[in-house]
């Protein structure tokens, strides 16, 4: 039996309808419609930019469904089959407005906002937009949807399921009076498989040099060092312990883990000092995902592994991340001559530095010697010298060395004694003075220019975003932290 398509305009259809009841017919009126035949699907793309008329099959062409329907078909005996259009829309395709969530999820939980429910809002407050809701199948108006104390939009972005009240994470007994903790530092694991990342802001698809770093916790584990002050008499402080599973999709292994943050009662007397905690992976190690250099490199992309709650004081609470990142990129990453890839490293007093100098060879991917995770294995190893800055200066060439040994380096643009009149020298040349005060430049006497530019942690300074110049305290600070006496106990 044959058949005719009523035509529509309007949202185009994601699935498509079954043509039934036809041997064979060409349908030149719709584009790029080949010879249909019977139960043959037509597409959404097979019905583009349709009209209001009628396409012709056979001769019923004055046969109609009325106004808001189409004809599906015919029964065994004849009696055509109409079906109304938007219910048949509904079915095909239930994300009419295009924003992500279905239209009937819309109507039951949105009705404070017309049953439209804006993708990106957050109607209960939970972290959790409507659309990330919508995915993980949570009343977008209950911030606890499994009621297990933690909310939805933090079970969420730690990779834990917000319908599962036994996973949920909540927040850790208040710390006794007189004690205050600080609110410490991330810990990271460098995670990376790349081998097209330059340049970074879109890879031009030819082969790099691959970055190939697999992120381990162990069941050892780190340490954290937890910076604190007692006031008015010792405080008996309690232990802690919390655990956190790490989702098998965050993992390179596809295996689940979980991760415990601890510390152990101890009593504390009046002053400063630090709390070593210990971050392990429970039963085997965690192998973290390995990530993409271009993709992840950003702070705001890197991959958070597990968080957990610590207690500040009495009050206040404070998170505490394992994330996977994929290398630091040099500031300059991608001009040729700056393509450093760092990766982070924690010191014992919590601080996360580049595991080398900037400019050191064993990050420079264009390297024989290139290996990102290397460090220096003796005090005059020269693949980890990296570059030698003139104080304040950008990095434009002049810091740029060629050693060929622990005692030989030479400047890669040459050596100049004429000092630059201003903060940005024309040249890239390193700059020499053998006058007092030795200055490479005749302005910034008091060098508060150059002060304010290195401290810059946004990436427009020397170092990568998210990283500035270290000062002297703080280095002194990770000195007596890392038990640092000498170049032995330095390596």
């Amino acid at each position: 039996m044959n058949q005719y398509l009523k035509k529509y305009s309007g949202p185009l259809l994601v699935g498509g309808f079954v043509v039934a009841g036809i041997a064979s017919a060409a349908i030149t009126a719709i584009p790029s419609v080949p010879n249909i035949s019977n139960g043959d699907i037509l597409q959404a793309s097979d019905i583009n930019d349709l009209s209001s008329s009628v396409v012709i099959l056979d001769e019923r062409t004055t046969q109609d469904c009325g106004a808001g329907n189409f004809l599906q078909g015919f029964d065994s005996v004849g009696v055509k089959i109409c079906k109304n259009l938007s219910d048949e829309l509904a079915l095909l395709n239930p994300d009419q407005d295009g924003d992500g969530i279905d239209d009937s999820w819309e109507t039951t939980n949105c009705s404070s906002t017309g049953g439209d429910c804006d993708p990106t809002a957050d109607l209960d407050s939970d972290g959790a937009t409507n659309l990330q809701e919508f995915i993980a199948g949570t009343n977008p108006n209950l911030a606890d949807t499994d009621g297990g104390g933690e909310e939805d939009g933090s079970e969420i972005s730690a990779g834990r399921n917000p319908l599962d009240s036994s996973d949920d994470v909540t927040g850790p007994d208040p710390l006794p009076s007189g004690i205050t903790i600080a609110a410490p530092n991330n810990t990271i694991l460098a995670s990376v498989y790349d081998d097209n990342y330059i340049p970074i802001s879109a890879p031009d698809g030819t082969t790099d040099p691959l970055v190939d770093v697999q992120g381990t916790l162990t069941t050892t584990g780190k340490t954290l060092s937890l910076a604190y002050e007692v006031t008015g008499s010792s405080v008996n402080l309690p232990a802690f312990s919390q655990t956190v599973t790490v989702a098998a999709a965050n993992t390179e292994d596809g295996q689940s883990r979980d991760v415990t943050l601890s510390y152990p009662a101890q009593t504390l007397a009046v002053g400063t000092g630090t709390i070593t905690a210990t971050m392990v992976s429970e039963t085997a190690d965690l192998n973290a995902k390995k990530l993409d250099i271009d993709q992840n490199y950003q702070e705001a992309n890197w991959l958070t592994l597990a968080e957990f709650t610590i207690a500040l004081d009495g009050t206040n609470t404070a998170p505490v991340k394992l994330q996977a990142v994929p290398g630091i990129p040099d500031a300059n990453f991608g001009d040729g001559e700056h393509d450093f890839l760092y990766m982070p490293v924690v010191a014992a007093d919590g601080t996360t530095y580049l595991n080398n100098n900037l400019g050191a060879e064993y990050n420079d991917v264009h390297s024989a010697n290139f290996n990102p995770t290397q460090q220096a294995t003796t005090e005059d190893d020269h693949l980890a010298y990296g570059s030698l800055f003139q104080w304040g200066r950008p990095a434009d060439g002049h810091e740029l060395m060629s050693c060929t040994d622990g005692t030989t380096c030479t400047s890669k643009y040459g050596i100049t004694s004429t000092l630059s009149s201003s903060l940005t020298p024309l040249n890239n040349l390193f700059i020499t003075n053998g006058t007092s005060p030795y200055d490479w430049t005749t302005t910034d006497s008091d060098g508060s220019l150059r002060t304010a530019f290195w401290s810059k942690a946004d990436g427009t300074g020397i170092c990568p975003a998210g990283f500035r110049v270290p000062t002297e305290a703080e280095l002194e600070a990770t000195r007596v932290a890392e038990n640092i006496t000498n170049s032995a106990s330095y390596l």
